[in-house]
């Protein structure tokens, strides 16, 4: 009986602790069409910002590979994963690659500089994502 209330006691606090670190957070999810390898692309961002401050960047881009390419689809699939850079999986038409980012690698990198929703969304829309 007490290890079931150990467990009721832990699963709360992760509840409650989920809740608390997602107060405040904004999302958007901004999109671009472009080619990449020469072939058309839809670039897909999931963004999180939280108190002024981006929380997570979850970048997905599929690409619809042209006649050329779908011959070396597996070169270039493990070209990519050689990069190391995002993951990399097969679709019906193509690739997807997806990366992601969380706020540990911003401040890493010196990012601390405060940015709102509204000035995240409009800096994005100037380079041709459509934000929602």
């Amino acid at each position: 009986m007490k290890l079931r209330h150990i467990i009721m006691i832990i699963v709360l606090i992760i509840a409650i602790s989920v809740f608390i670190d997602s107060k405040g957070t904004t999302h958007m999810t901004c999109t671009s069409s472009g080619t990449l390898y020469d072939s058309p692309s839809v670039s897909t961002l999931e963004i999180s910002v939280q108190n002024n401050t981006l929380k997570n960047i979850n970048i997905t881009v599929d690409i619809t590979l042209n006649e050329d390419l779908k011959a070396q689809k597996n070169y270039l699939i493990e070209m990519i994963k050689a990069q190391g850079k995002s993951e990399v999986t097969e679709t019906k038409d193509g690739l997807r690659l997806t990366s992601g980012m969380n706020g540990s690698y911003f401040t890493s990198l010196g990012l601390k500089k405060d940015i709102t929703y509204s000035e995240l969304k409009e800096v994005l829309e100037l380079q041709d994502f459509a934000c929602k």
